[in-house]
């Protein structure tokens, strides 16, 4: 290689580690947030394939349905802040070392369902073969859905007649905050468990909102938006998950035995990369309080395999620690 074209190669090189440096907290760089050894499970020994190799179910059943609520792009300290969280917080179980995985957001929703590192660049949608807690689920007849705010009905003209809705956005809906759909044993097979938010309330009428239930709230409800002024989107996110809780503290049976967890996907400003993030779980069946032990992503979804007594599914899931303490 001619010496000016090996300078041009290694000036690029270091411009682009600059970038990554600086920009640890950008949505277009891939950067994964180091694990403290402390959430993982020193039993497990060796990444499995499917559950392969994981270690056992510890616990009991604690709840009968968990739904999981996911925000966007929040510090944990302006989140703890900001009034109405802070009333949930003191209502349920804090975790005030709790941890997204990566940035960009897309990777961190991939993982809390796959439970393992999936790469994205930016908002580039991708198509993952891997198992995900849906094929976990199943195996044991249990039931889940995604429900996703802006979700285009069946019937509506925007809908292919796959059913299987996979443009990247349609008005305030964003595909990247609906983990499920980067999946292709979902998209061939299981589309019809993503619907639109709507029917979540449809089903909460009827009893029949199942085991395993993810919110993805749109953009304006998220928080995700506007970026350029985030205590807004906070505000936004606060006065919309108020109200959404509001609601659902009507249905008395729904919420006996449901774990309700309210998360963000990622920190926002994030220049030392520890993506320290608000994450509360709520529910009759929680000790309010507290909690400093370090937790992840993976920490969360083990924890819901376990109660379920699902298996695990990658070596993140495999190798984290359950979730224990928070327990009634």
């Amino acid at each position: 290689m001619p010496i000016a074209h090996y300078r041009l190669a290694r000036l690029f090189q270091l411009l682009l580690f600059s970038v990554v440096v600086l920009c640890s907290g950008c949505s277009g760089i891939f950067v994964r947030t180091p694990i403290d050894p402390a959430s993982r499970d020193e039993r497990f020994v060796a990444a499995p394939a499917a559950g392969a190799g994981a270690i056992q179910p510890v616990a009991g059943r604690h709840f009968q349905r968990v739904l999981i609520i996911v925000l966007e792009n929040q510090n944990y300290q302006a989140v703890i802040d900001e009034p109405n969280f802070q009333k949930l917080a003191a209502k349920g179980a804090v975790f005030t070392d709790f941890h997204g995985l990566f940035h960009p957001s897309y990777s961190n929703y991939l993982a809390m369902v796959a439970g393992t590192e999936i790469r994205t660049f930016a908002d580039q949608q991708i198509e993952a073969d891997k198992p995900t807690i849906a094929s976990l689920l199943g195996a044991k007849e249990l039931h889940w859905k995604n429900y996703a705010e802006g979700y285009p009905e069946e019937t509506a003209p925007e809908m292919p007649p796959t059913h299987c809705f996979l443009a990247p956005g349609l008005h305030r809906y964003a595909r990247k905050h609906v983990p499920f759909l980067s999946f292709t044993s979902i998209q061939q097979h299981e589309c019809h468990h993503i619907v639109p938010g709507t029917q979540f309330w449809d089903d909460l009428e009827k009893n029949e909102v199942p085991e395993y239930a993810f919110y993805s709230p749109n953009l304006d409800h998220d928080g995700h938006d506007p970026t350029d002024d985030p205590q807004r989107g906070l505000k936004n996110a606060s006065y919309w998950l108020k109200a959404f809780l509001e609601r659902l503290r009507q249905y008395d049976v729904f919420m006996k035995d449901t774990l309700i967890i309210v998360t963000f996907d990622e920190s926002r400003d994030d220049k030392e990369n520890k993506n320290h993030i608000y994450t509360v779980f709520l529910g009759p069946m929680v000790r309010p309080g507290r909690y400093a032990e370090p937790y992840n992503h993976y920490n969360m979804l083990r924890t819901i395999e376990d109660n379920f007594s699902l298996g695990t599914l990658a070596d993140g899931d495999g190798g984290a620690k359950v979730i224990t303490g928070v327990w009634k």
